[in-house]
């Protein structure tokens, strides 16, 4: 039961899942018969040129798609299907890659061989495409090493619980994987966050446990700095810029079992939210479709019902059970028709339930007038569009059914857009 202040005073009382000791794990699916992952770059004919429809690949390959260097890592071995253009969210133009499975797996040479060729110069090529998305540039090109680094224990959103468990069961890989980073980064010291009622209690030299509160969103990382690290991050900048490096417990694992024991980084820890909201944690070929890992479940979809990326606050909605799981899907949500709030196109009634339940403060029934009449530039110099930490509070509150959160997502996109655009023009 969520319950609210009297009055509603302020934010609901939503709380992070319970993951303790002993927890089942991970699950795993049969590897499918094809996958497919999106790269953040436009199809082209200079893309096809580097990556080969018909070229087989192993398990590990480094597949490059620009003459700079940047790749991708297989996450299956076969042969690649096909290329082709796809948009993505918010309009971003990605190339889709498809590869065919073979059953008999080879894992590539470059990868065996990590372990003994790892270094801060070469591990951007290999760290690309680690399970939870860190931004390994930002960790290895930094004039200066950050500050610190933050583990994350606890997961982005409600009723997800794959950070969580991977702390609880695989604390070995994430300790081994937070000396690598050390090695890598040359930070010394770390911090990992943990629920109160976490198993993990451990201060001991440069490896401090963060509590956080078990109410959301205290986990977020914009959270944990100003309310643990005693760190405002401004308006517009990200924890990085501020000296904090933020990456999951699963990145950290993934690392670990990479360099400690040649396992290629291609599966992806997923938690599945059913229609009942039960949640089940899996461990899934990167690339897998959403219908495959629906169907290994038992998990049936109808017309009126929807499928979300992610959690019931921050996820997306998906247009088609094709849509691969990628390195930054950490679930998979099912809503029944029933439980579907529906959207309404009407005007704010000025309730101010989403100024009180902002964490960040921000007058968001102003805000929206803004962003619903396009003044993306009013919206970030006069009511702060660039301090939301998208935690999607305001939406949840919202008596008017407004869908705040994505007005804000949009806005964010299209002021970003218009800044590029000025930058060009210069």
């Amino acid at each position: 039961m969520i319950k609210k202040p009297f009055f509603s005073m302020g934010a609901p009382r939503l709380k992070y899942p319970v993951v303790k000791r002993p927890d089942p794990g991970f699950d795993s699916i049969p590897l499918p018969e094809r996958v497919t992952v999106y790269i953040k770059r436009p199809f082209s004919p200079a893309l096809e040129g580097l990556i080969k429809a018909g070229e087989r690949v192993k398990t590990g390959s480094r597949l490059f798609f620009d003459d700079e260097g940047s790749c991708f890592l297989s996450p299956v071995t076969g042969t690649i299907a096909a290329l082709d253009a796809h948009t993505g969210y918010m309009g971003i133009r990605c190339t889709s890659v498809t590869i065919e499975t073979v059953a008999e797996e080879e894992v590539h040479e470059d990868i065996k061989a990590l372990s003994g060729t790892l270094s801060s110069e070469n591990a951007a090529l290999f760290l690309v495409d680690l399970p939870g998305s860190p931004d390994f540039k930002s960790f290895m090109e930094r004039k200066e090493p950050y500050e610190a680094i933050v583990v994350e224990g606890v997961d982005d959103d409600l009723l997800v619980r794959v950070n969580q468990a991977v702390l609880e069961g695989e604390l070995k890989d994430v300790l081994e994987g937070i000396q690598i980073l050390k090695r890598l980064t040359g930070v010394e010291q770390v911090y990992i966050t943990a629920l109160p009622y976490s198993s993990l209690k451990m201060k001991s030299g440069d490896v401090t446990v963060i509590e956080v509160s078990d109410l959301y969103p205290s986990a977020l990382p914009e959270m944990v700095m100003k309310n643990k690290l005693k760190r405002v991050v401004p308006a517009g900048n990200r924890c990085s810029d501020s000296g904090f490096g933020f990456i999951k417990a699963e990145a950290v694992a993934s690392l670990a079992r990479l360099i400690n024991k040649g396992e290629a980084p291609v599966y992806k820890a997923v938690t599945v939210i059913d229609k009942k909201g039960s949640a089940r944690n899996l461990r899934v070929r990167i690339g897998t479709r959403v219908c495959d890992i629906l169907t290994h479940l038992g998990i049936s979809t109808s017309h009126g019902e929807r499928i979300i990326a992610g959690g019931p606050m921050r996820g997306k909605s998906i247009y088609s059970e094709d849509m691969p799981v990628l390195w930054d899907t950490d679930a998979i949500m099912v809503q029944a028709g029933r439980e579907i709030t529906p959207c309404q196109d009407t005007p704010c009634i000025n309730c101010g339930e989403c100024v009180r339940a902002c964490p960040a403060n921000i007058p968001v029934n102003m805000l929206i007038r803004l962003l619903e009449n396009r003044l993306y530039e009013m919206a970030v110099s006069e009511y702060d569009l660039l301090s939301c930490i998208e935690c999607g509070l305001c939406a949840y509150v919202c008596v008017a059914r407004i869908p705040l959160f994505q007005y804000i997502m949009l806005g964010k996109n299209e002021y970003l857009k218009l800044k590029s655009e000025e930058g060009s023009n210069v």
